[in-house]
Formats: structure tokens, C-alpha cells, sequence
């Protein structure tokens, strides 16, 4: 694979290219909200100026509504009639990378974080850091002696902003150690219905004494494209429920309280016989230190053996799908941010990455686990991973 080839052909899209970036719109929003000056670009500026000064924001994340869902924005409604513009994702194009650099305001270039399960040599264990458990044995890595910000070093925006701060999010997620760390230790309003989440952030703005900073993150388009895929009606439909919630709280709030609502991402379908795995017994995993890690779409592979790696890779079955990339040869291409790889991203990123330009999975499924049956996927390069929206109301 030529990746300027498919760059050129739109079959894949460069994250930083043709867009502003999603940190753009991050670097702005901490920038509005009063946060330390942080370097920004040319795109983050302008940003800045088409937000606009406000009392009061209101940041809204809807997990996986990329804009491959644009033909399903319900008629006349919040996502039809506030579209701004188009975003690119960060790269890998997934909730664990997107987050953190959100939370920090950095490119994953700089903060390491590969995908929903990142190596860590340095511990020699593999976390998911949105959950904050190691993959192998799900024990919660607080149980096992760590901090999250020992996997990720650099320190959250938020607890630095001159402004009220307050997130709303899932009560199932309020008490974890990542949304905790990644909220800078500001106040969290847990919601169990869109229901409280609305009366949450109105109670927010009318009992302010001062300007706010308010983000509510809504997990459920992600969720649900996972299980049914992204053109199925159960998405559709949840599609159009989020989109009632923005305008309900459009018509409850002041017009002192400017809305910003993106995504972290897009989805894609893959088929089923484009789903592989393999387990520790694989001729695969025993050339490896950690299974796969990062993304199935964009699997990371720290390796044993070259020699003997290779030779299993292209035996087996979804090497006719990725292409191998060297991690420096990514990076060479500013894939993960305009910057050089830290040391320790070139260290979580390991000796090989995939690229496919078809929808694929390649999953390592540890002992006494079974696959992630997943019909809708993110992580890569294609357009409906990488393409975003922005909504300004």
C-alpha cells in the first residue's frame, strides 16, 4: 500500500489535511473556557474567532457521530440546521486517543495512548485506559498499584480553567479513575436518563455566579453502532433521540450560553469474514510480547522475532487485508500530530502497525476471554473514522 496513493484517491484521510483537526477545536474550547496559553495553529485561531467570546459554554462530545451519519440527521433538527463544519478525528480515530488528548490538549504523538488497549513496556502490562483495567487479567490497575497518571503524564486542561467547570456524564462512567483524572479534579453530575443530563446542565448555568464551562459527554451512537452497525435503524433511531436532547436543551438555556458539540470519531461496518482472531496458541501471538494492542482496525505489534513475525503475519489470513508500517514511517507523515513521537509513544507504539483500506479486524483475544463481536468499528484511516462534525448554536 502507498499511503499518499490512497490519501490522493480519498480511500484513506490524512488527519491533519483538508480540515481542521479535532485538537484544533480542543486547543480553541480551553483557550474560550480560560485555560493556560497553549500553542496553537492557524485553524485553532480561527476557531476561536467563529466561537466567539461568551458567558457561558456548553461543550457537547457525541461519541462515534461521525459524518458518515449525515443522511440521518433527523429533518429541521439540531444536527441539520447547526452544522458548522467539517472536522478530522485524531489518529488512531478512537474514544481512548480522542479523550486524552481533549482532556490534555495534546496530540497522541505526545501523550502515547494507542487505542482502547495500549501497550506498556515500561510495565511490561497492558491497560485499557478508558477503564482503567489491565487486559489479561481485568483486574482495575488501582488493585495492581497504579495511578492513571502513570500511563498518561501529561495533566488534564480542566483544573486550570478560569471558569465554573462541571461535567455531565453516565453514571456508570462518574466514579471511574479515568473520567476522574481526566476532569482535573472539577465537579462531575452523573446522569442515568437524557432527561437528568438536561435539568442537569440548566440547574448548572441558572445557579452560576460567573461564567461556566460545562461538557456533557453522550456515549450511546457509539454504543449502539457497535452492536447493530452504522446504517441499522437502532442507530438511526438513537441518532434522532440525540438530537431531540440538543434541541431541548437549546430551548431551556439562555442565549448567553454558547454550544459547541463534535464527535471523537466516526464508525465503519466490517463483514464478518473480515473479523479475525487469534489467541496465544497462534503461530502469530507467539512472535509477539502482547498479543495485538491499539485498534483492530490499527493494530500495534510489539514483536519477539522479526524474522519469525513476518513469516507468521503473512501466513495468516488478515495480512491479505493490512499493510505493515513501520511505527517512524507514520510519524514521518505527522499521522499522529505535527510533533515527534515521544519516547514514550515510540515505545507503546511498539515495531509494527497495520493499515488497512478496507474494514477490518484483527483481535487477539486473551486466555478465558472471548472476542469483541463488533459490527460497527473505528480506529483507522477511512473517511468514515476520520471524518467529524462541529455544530455551533
Amino acid at each position: 500500500m502507498n499511503l499518499d496513493e490512497e490519501f490522493a484517491k480519498g480511500t484513506l484521510v490524512h488527519p491533519l489535511e483538508g480540515a481542521s483537526n479535532s485538537i484544533d477545536l480542543f486547543v480553541a474550547a480551553a483557550n474560550l473556557a480560560g485555560g493556560p496559553s497553549i500553542p496553537h495553529s492557524d485553524n485553532t485561531e480561527r476557531l476561536i474567532e467563529e466561537i466567539g467570546h461568551h458567558d457561558h459554554y456548553l461543550f457537547v462530545l457525541v461519541d462515534g457521530l461521525g459524518m458518515t451519519f449525515k443522511d440521518q440527521f433527523p429533518k429541521n433538527g439540531f444536527f441539520e440546521t447547526r452544522l458548522h463544519a467539517q472536522l478530522h478525528s485524531v489518529f488512531p480515530s478512537t474514544t481512548a486517543v480522542a479523550l486524552t488528548s481533549m482532556a490534555t490538549c495534546t496530540w497522541p504523538a505526545q501523550h502515547g495512548m494507542t487505542g482502547w488497549f495500549t501497550y506498556f513496556p515500561e510495565y511490561q502490562r497492558v491497560f485499557a485506559p478508558l477503564l482503567f483495567r489491565e487486559r489479561d487479567t481485568d483486574i482495575a490497575g488501582a488493585e495492581l498499584g497504579f495511578d492513571v497518571s502513570d500511563l498518561i503524564q501529561e495533566k488534564p486542561i480542566l483544573g486550570t480553567v478560569f471558569r465554573n467547570v462541571a461535567s455531565v456524564m453516565p453514571r456508570a462512567i462518574t466514579g471511574g479513575h479515568y473520567a476522574r483524572w481526566s476532569r482535573g479534579g472539577t465537579p462531575i453530575v452523573p446522569y442515568s436518563s437524557f432527561a437528568q443530563a438536561r435539568r442537569a446542565i440548566k440547574r448548572i448555568v441558572r445557579k452560576a455566579n460567573g461564567p461556566t464551562y460545562t461538557y456533557l459527554y453522550i456515549p450511546t451512537v457509539d454504543h449502539q453502532s457497535h452492536i447493530t452497525g452504522v446504517t441499522s435503524p437502532e442507530v438511526a433511531k438513537e441518532i434522532e433521540r440525540v438530537d431531540r436532547l440538543l434541541v431541548r436543551i437549546c430551548e431551556t438555556l439562555p442565549q448567553t450560553v454558547r454550544m459547541i458539540v463534535t464527535a471523537d470519531h466516526g464508525l465503519v461496518d466490517v463483514p464478518k469474514e473480515r473479523h479475525f482472531v487469534f489467541r496465544e496458541s497462534d503461530p502469530l501471538a507467539k512472535t509477539l510480547y502482547a498479543g495485538q494492542t491499539g485498534e483492530g482496525t490499527t493494530p500495534v505489534f510489539h514483536v519477539r522475532d522479526e524474522e519469525a513475525f513476518l513469516k507468521a503475519f503473512a501466513e495468516h489470513p488478515s495480512s491479505e487485508f493490512y499493510t505493515l508500517f513501520r511505527p517512524d514511517e507514520l510519524a514521518s507523515r505527522n499521522l499522529y500530530g505535527p510533533i515527534a513521537l515521544s519516547e514514550r509513544m515510540k515505545s507503546h507504539l511498539g515495531d509494527f502497525v497495520g493499515i488497512a483500506t478496507q474494514p477490518s479486524l484483527l483481535e487477539y483475544v486473551p486466555p478465558r476471554r472471548e472476542p469483541i463481536d463488533h459490527v460497527g468499528v473505528h480506529g483507522g484511516l477511512r473517511p468514515g473514522e476520520i471524518e467529524v462534525p462541529l455544530f455551533l448554536e
